[in-house]
């Protein structure tokens, strides 16, 4: 009890007897039992207050302590141990007695609690001075090579703590070569010591002051190597329950985060341009993929400056490490070469720590705004300029083969019934022109046969009773008399509860993984052997802001003109409609985002020089896409007379 305690401290004299005991003993128990005693009394707020810098004095600011941790009286530590006076301890690397290694994690506790939340508090930042004019980190960090666990990790938790003003070159140098000299990633609790060795680094990066500058400029580019060999490593491991899936994704999440810290400082961005790199890229990218469970949280390497480059996200589509088109992974790939391709600077959405799927997916949930991508490429540095040109011909050149990548079976059954269908357009296309030509000729023979007659021609003035005055009204004019009239025809209360919305305007992403196997939403704790599938509308529409942002955004006009070039061939066009097809209309505005497309292919196609504009056999198969559509939002306003439509059927509405 807490009253219990005061008593004992105030009455009893209780921290009097253990500092007269930490000072006069070498008995590893006795270190140990006796600090943690300490601390029992020092986490009390009213004791600190009152008895905590008596304390701090009579154990000499804890400087003494330093001499246990494999200084002056380490030999006097361990022959207690051992119970063997004047024996020679080991080297530290190769400690394994239990009672030293305890001592050990008491002391450095000790010092945890004196380093953290030391600013505004005059005791402690007194004593955490004191302390580093000791070189307390060097000690520290020298007891890294004890292979007992609870010391490695206590050791990083107490300098994780330190300001990086305190952190010498010498101790930079220390923390790199812990990453470089583990060879087990598996064994105890490396991971936890490695993720908060990364997450030191990152403080480093992140400094503004004379220590991040040395850091940044001496040793980042071999922390950059190491914490990515170290994720390699870590990624190409397999698990076997979800503990140990997370302690794996805490140590490839803290790398991650440390390489996003990287990205941003546009002087490191020259060490990710490495051919190795970017060969491991995929390979980390698919057993990402292949290793973790479907709602695991997401490594995001991609949003690293490694990312950043479209050809290198390419190669993710590609043999042999190929990403499932179904999946959560290459949703994510795709995401990002879209933010490129609209010119997004790194770090533009004012976020440290990466895009979770949830997020990205929200995102691609959002209509296009043509305002906001046209001002992105502004905000663009240098490095985030450069190759842009080269990069977005890169993937227009791969662009249909990333289509029938992301083409399940079904999809390419549809693709053939429509190229079957464009050809069937296109002979009664060529019926019709010949139909043309003959009656041109009829006409003109008859014009010839009245140019030598005398008889005078007749004209009939009478209204033509088939004539149709909504011929020469515009389309969109004749779209919206259309809607008032199917208004007009409903009846009030005429059963319209039992009514049921067409299959292509329901809306399900908010089931964003599926089970591939019953189509139902899949549940949370499924492992990474269940068959899944990301829902398809996202992966679509990632896929479809890279076309649009290449078309509005080009980095120069001819990528624009070969995008419009490449999206009025057929096999293209016939591509893009069947995986549409499979994807409900309203579900992340697909079908509204494809319109928007072909609406600016058709205008530059119409004005631009170099272009003959779309094909019938094309124009044919789009007509075809939108009038089901229109036919679907036409029934949709019979439903009631009173019906409202939503944002997103507006937008499908303007679009059309």
């Amino acid at each position: 009890q807490e009253q219990v305690l005061i008593d004992c401290c105030t009455s009893y004299h209780m921290k009097d007897f253990l500092c007269d005991l930490l000072k006069n003993y070498s008995d590893p128990l006795v270190l140990a039992e006796g600090c943690r005693c300490l601390m029992v009394i020092l986490t009390n707020p009213k004791i600190y207050r009152e008895q905590g810098k008596q304390v701090v004095e009579d154990l000499g600011k804890l400087v003494p302590f330093l001499m246990f941790l494999g200084g002056g009286k380490y030999q006097e530590v361990y022959s207690y141990a051992v119970q063997q006076r004047g024996v020679e301890p080991p080297p530290l690397p190769q400690l394994d007695n239990e009672l030293v290694c305890d001592a050990f994690c008491a002391i450095i506790d000790l010092f945890h609690f004196f380093s953290k939340d030391a600013s505004g508090d005059e005791l402690r930042e007194m004593v955490a001075n004191c302390l580093n004019n000791e070189e307390r980190d060097q000690k520290l960090l020298r007891l890294l090579v004890v292979k007992n666990d609870d010391v490695r990790l206590g050791v990083m938790k107490c300098i994780s703590q330190v300001s990086v003003k305190e952190i010498a070159s010498e101790e930079m140098g220390m923390l790199i070569k812990c990453l470089s000299d583990t060879r087990n990633i598996e064994q105890g609790n490396t991971e936890d010591v490695l993720a908060l060795v990364i997450g030191l680094l990152e403080k480093l990066v992140e400094a503004e002051g004379m220590e991040g500058a040395k850091f940044r400029k001496n040793y980042a580019e071999m922390a950059i190597a190491e914490a990515f060999l170290v994720l390699y490593q870590n990624a190409r491991r397999e698990t076997y329950d979800q503990e140990e899936e997370e302690e794996k994704l805490n140590l490839s999440c803290a790398i991650v985060s440390f390489l996003r810290a990287c990205s941003r400082r546009s002087a490191l961005r020259v060490n990710f341009k490495n051919p190795r790199i970017e060969e491991q890229f995929t390979e980390i990218m698919k057993w990402e993929e292949d290793f973790h469970r479907p709602y695991a949280r997401d490594v995001a390497l991609e949003q690293t400056w490694m990312g950043r480059s479209l050809d290198t996200l390419l190669k993710c589509l590609q043999e042999p490490n190929a990403l499932h088109r179904s999946k959560k992974v290459v949703f994510r790939v795709l995401s990002r070469m879209a933010d490129i391709s609209e010119g997004q600077p790194e770090g533009m959405h004012g976020k440290r720590a990466a895009f979770s799927l949830q997020e990205l997916a929200q995102r691609e949930c959002r209509m296009w705004r043509k305002r906001a991508i046209e001002k992105y490429h502004h905000y663009l540095d240098e490095d985030e300029l450069e190759d842009r040109d080269l990069e977005a011909n890169t993937f227009i050149q791969r662009m249909e083969s990333i289509l029938h990548h992301l083409m399940s079976h079904e999809d390419r059954m549809e693709e053939r019934e429509y190229h079957a269908r464009m050809q069937k357009d296109l002979r009664w296309f060529d019926d019709v022109r010949d139909e043309g030509r003959r009656i041109e000729n009829d006409i003109v023979e008859e014009q010839k046969k009245k140019k030598t007659s005398d008889k005078v021609t007749e004209v009939d003035l009478s209204d033509d009773d088939d004539s149709n005055e909504d011929d020469d009204l515009p389309g969109e004019q004749l779209l919206m008399r259309a809607v008032f009239q199917f208004e007009d025809f409903v009846e009030t209360g005429s059963g319209q509860l039992f009514t049921v919305r067409p299959e292509q305007f329901t809306c399900d992403e908010q089931d964003l993984l599926v089970n591939d196997e019953n189509g139902g939403r899949l549940p949370e704790k499924s492992s990474n052997k269940v068959n899944y599938k990301l829902n398809k509308a996202y992966t679509v529409c990632a896929f479809l802001r890279i076309l649009h942002a290449i078309i509005l955004v080009p980095p120069e006009e001819d990528c624009r003109t070969q995008m419009v070039a490449e999206l009025m061939k057929r096999d293209i066009v016939a591509k893009l409609v069947a995986l549409l097809e499979t994807v409900p209309c309203l579900n992340c505005n697909a079908a509204a985002k494809f319109l928007r497309i072909m609406t600016l292919v058709v205008n530059i196609g119409f004005t631009g020089q170099s272009h003959k504009g779309l094909g019938l056999d094309v124009l044919s198969l789009l007509s075809n896409y939108v009038q089901r559509i229109a036919d679907g939002m036409l029934f949709l306003l019979k439903l009631t007379k009173d019906k409202c439509l939503d944002l997103r059927e507006q937008t499908l509405c303007a679009e059309i």
